[in-house]
């Protein structure tokens, strides 16, 4: 996320918060000027390609990164381009650190989030519905939806009152791999085969809600968590999800494909189930692994600098 910085002296440094945001300051209060400060810095840079400004509400830098294109050192197995997204935070409306760190308390707070997420935000990538920019679901609203679900099975499994009839029709345990494994397989029968997003919003504060809407809606509806924004005038978070239908049918097929590959699960053809679900490359963690050790070398390096020379 970028910050304005009035005065003349050029952007020296950065800092990084617990929820890896990283901060910049740059000299001009347009967030698009930023960004396009930014592209043309990423220019030059061998290990980033692909870079593009998009939109103008909520301008986005869009690019893919080699990272091990830092790093000459390194030597072994190449791996695929990340795909990176940089935004303003002087775009109104702008949350990128206050949901960063909130997510960072939902995390902690059900530890079970962090695996279905990283399971989930691959599936929608690999399934070409994570693109913000062309009407796909984000991160965030994706979260949003998953800790919605955990949010119900914890009231269920707390009391054994009847759910609202927009709730999914059953509720899981939470955890243990196993709990995971279910969970997973009821996010995507119940956003991909039952939910009804043209009727039904979702809301996550307090004990969350599946609520009916007082008309029908051609986008998905998920209520932002955070109060300033709906000030802003910013209650709907998901309003630019109108490929909704595509990510419904993505989740339906993810769910149709588990079931599948189950008796194949159980007769001992596959290690894993999520083999039939992501096309993950595997043994992609002992190379991030790998990048994260050599990037930590060069961070200690970088503060070490900033301390010496006090900036």
């Amino acid at each position: 996320m970028l910050h304005r910085h009035r005065s003349d002296k050029p952007c020296s440094s950065a800092r990084h918060s617990k929820t890896m945001a990283a901060t910049c300051l740059l000299d001009t209060p347009n967030p698009a000027e930023q960004l396009h400060l930014i592209r043309l810095a990423l220019l030059r840079e061998p290990w980033a390609s692909g870079i593009k400004l998009v939109g103008t509400t909520m301008p986005l830098l869009k690019l893919n990164v080699s990272p091990f294109e830092m790093l000459s050192s390194y030597q072994g197995p190449s791996v695929a381009d990340h795909k990176i997204d940089i935004s303003s935070g002087c775009a109104r409306g702008h949350s990128g650190i206050k949901a960063a760190n909130w997510m960072e308390k939902q995390l902690e707070l059900r530890p079970i989030l962090r695996p279905l997420l990283l399971v989930l935000k691959q599936y929608t990538r690999e399934s070409g519905v994570a693109d913000t920019w062309t009407g796909g679901i984000g991160a965030f609203t994706l979260s949003l939806l998953l800790i919605r679900l955990l949010q119900h099975n914890e009231l269920r499994n707390r009391s054994s009152s009847p759910s609202s009839p927009f709730s999914p029709t059953s509720s899981m345990p939470i955890g243990g791999n196993e709990e995971i494994s279910r969970v997973l397989l009821q996010f995507l029968k119940f956003y991909g085969h039952e939910f009804d997003y043209k009727t039904t919003g979702i809301g996550v504060s307090g004990y969350g809600a599946y609520f009916p809407l007082r008309s029908p809606s051609q986008t998905l509806v998920v209520l932002s968590p955070f109060k300033y924004q709906a000030d802003l005038g910013v209650v709907n978070v998901a309003s630019g999800v109108y490929r909704f239908p595509d990510v419904q049918r993505a989740f339906a097929r993810g769910y149709d494909t588990l079931i599948r590959s189950f008796q194949s699960y159980m007769n001992g053809n596959t290690e894993t189930l999520l083999r039939s679900l992501l096309r993950i490359q595997w043994g992609a963690g002992g190379q991030r692994k790998i990048l994260l050790e050599k990037m930590n070398v060069r961070k200690e390096v970088f503060n070490s600098i900033l301390i010496k020379e006090n900036i």
